[in-house]
């Protein structure tokens, strides 16, 4: 095809259906001396310019996906500043918290310490709940005892019954 010829018969200025379809045959034109295909390869420039269709739709589809996720990103921006507290009202708490802190490990010291004392005083009193029922074990009278007092100052005996044997 003679590129006079399809200027003649298309010859339209704008963009109207036949200036677009003098624009496409040209590019197929120019696409088949590039590649150098001979004339029945028109489907090339068809199926080429239905890439370039695609690739527009998409790039477009993308860059509006694009502008929505940021509107979103700066909106929930917004709404985090409005609920997160800011940096000076977290810097006023920052001394009460350390405070209170001190506080509590104070808190914490005098109560081990507490329990400490606690444990002691229950081993003191165990101790002395011993020594006690040993003592009232020694107080006993000899007749309920079942050891009875030698004439040695320190030294003790049991008694011992002399068995008898009946043969």
């Amino acid at each position: 095809m003679d590129n006079i010829v399809i200027h003649k018969y298309y010859r339209s200025y704008g963009y109207s259906i036949s200036s677009l379809l003098y624009r496409f045959l040209i590019a197929d034109n120019d696409l088949r001396t590039y590649f150098h295909l001979n004339l029945y390869y028109g489907i090339l420039t068809t199926l080429l310019c239905l890439f370039a269709v695609v690739v527009i739709t998409c790039s477009i589809a993308y860059s509006s996906a694009a502008d929505g996720d940021e509107k979103i990103f700066y909106d929930t921006q917004k709404e985090t500043r409005k609920i997160l507290p800011r940096r000076e009202s977290i810097l006023d708490i920052r001394p009460a918290y350390t405070c209170i802190r001190k506080h509590l490990k104070q808190t914490e010291i005098f109560q081990e310490k507490c329990d400490k004392t606690l444990r002691k005083e229950q081993l003191e009193i165990e101790l002395m709940k011993g020594r006690v029922s040993c003592i009232n074990k020694l107080l006993k009278p000899e007749a309920q005892s079942q050891w009875r007092r030698s004439r040695s100052p320190k030294v003790f005996c049991r008694i011992v019954n002399p068995v008898t044997s009946s043969a």
